[in-house]
């Protein structure tokens, strides 16, 4: 892969510590295995020259997301992570090039497929997400969550997003379709976590548990960023992060046949943040393939380091206030601001 020889020969000297561990998604690995991870970690950017995306008023007819929609391509690249390691673990006979073209293909950009800019941003819409703006984290989650548990096609995977970092258990069991969620199931569950660690800037009590989070074997990552740009990350290395940036501008693909070339959907660069650049506003992602991972999860939620503070929890029931399947955008300090 020309690229990826570009990336060692070029990047890799000075972005990389030789000193200090890499985690990736959730594992440590090796400078040479993150290198080729990394190179093949799905990329949505911005997309020009897309069929409409029209509002309910009739009043917006836009044909790119340049400008606002690098939070919802965020969004879509961690999902789209999570389907990966979903597929793989579900067809165990499927290769790597076949998973990963079936994941695009349903994130490609026309109303027709289910995860498509112009799905999320309808879905977004409905919840009071007006067409053309910015998503915040909470609202890219729940977007996602709408577009994944109301589509017709079932893939196997569910989408839990967290109320105010709180997971309520009737809510997963009303999901996942069982009467406790003590049962044992075998859907798979996205977490996401929209959370805010820090006032006006990320506070530095926090980053402790951030680490730590993402060394959890069901990290997917997270998505936030700095003040008015969202990006993907996907890994740590001592106190810098590595992410995919949606900041590119490319045309739409053309399909032929039902067939399209993918080498678009692969990052071009590697992109690496000081933590003190970090926005407070993200939204952390777990995937849990079954109910014994799903165990294994809390477990380790249960069990954080003594010196870790917890970045959500779990509670049995919903409060009455709440109320189940209500959503709302405006979580307490969901502020996050971008491409304005």
């Amino acid at each position: 892969m020309d690229y990826l020889k570009r990336v060692i020969e070029i990047i890799y000297p000075e972005m990389l510590d030789d000193d200090q561990p890499i985690w990736f998604l959730g594992s440590p690995i090796d400078k040479q295995q993150f290198l080729q991870s990394y190179a093949k970690v799905v990329w949505f950017s911005y997309r020009r020259r897309f069929k409409p995306i029209v509002d309910n008023n009739q009043e917006k007819c836009l044909r790119t997301d340049r400008n606002w929609g690098c939070m919802l391509r965020c969004g879509q690249m961690l999902l789209a992570a999570a389907y990966r390691r979903h597929l793989s673990q579900q067809y165990l006979d499927w290769d790597q090039d076949k998973i990963l073209a079936k994941i695009i293909k349903w994130f490609y950009d026309s109303p027709k497929a289910y995860l498509s800019v112009h799905q999320i941003v309808y879905k977004g819409e409905s919840i009071g997400n007006p067409v053309g703006q910015w998503f915040s984290p909470s609202a890219i989650c729940w977007s996602l969550q709408l577009c994944v548990n109301n589509s017709p096609k079932y893939t196997g995977l569910k989408v839990y997003t967290a109320r105010d970092s709180i997971i309520y258990l009737d809510e997963l069991s009303e999901i996942l379709s069982v009467e406790s969620i003590d049962e044992n199931w075998n859907t798979s569950v996205l977490f996401l976590i929209p959370c805010r660690l820090g006032l006006k800037k990320l506070n530095p009590i926090y980053l402790d548990s951030l680490f730590e989070y993402l060394s959890f074997p069901s990290s997917m990552g997270f998505i936030g960023g700095e003040p008015q740009s969202a990006y993907y990350f996907v890994a740590r290395q001592g106190k810098s992060f590595f992410y995919l940036d949606p900041h590119t501008t490319q045309s739409i693909v053309k399909l032929h046949d039902g067939h399209f070339p993918m080498d678009s959907y692969f990052p071009k660069e590697m992109n690496r943040m000081r933590v003190k650049e970090l926005d407070e506003s993200l939204a952390l992602g777990f995937y849990v393939h079954n109910k014994l991972e799903y165990d294994e999860f809390v477990e380790r939620c249960g069990n954080l380091p003594d010196n870790i503070d917890s970045l959500f929890h779990f509670e049995e029931y919903t409060p009455v206030e709440s109320g189940h399947n209500s959503i709302s955008l405006n979580q307490e300090g969901d502020d996050f601001n971008m491409d304005m």
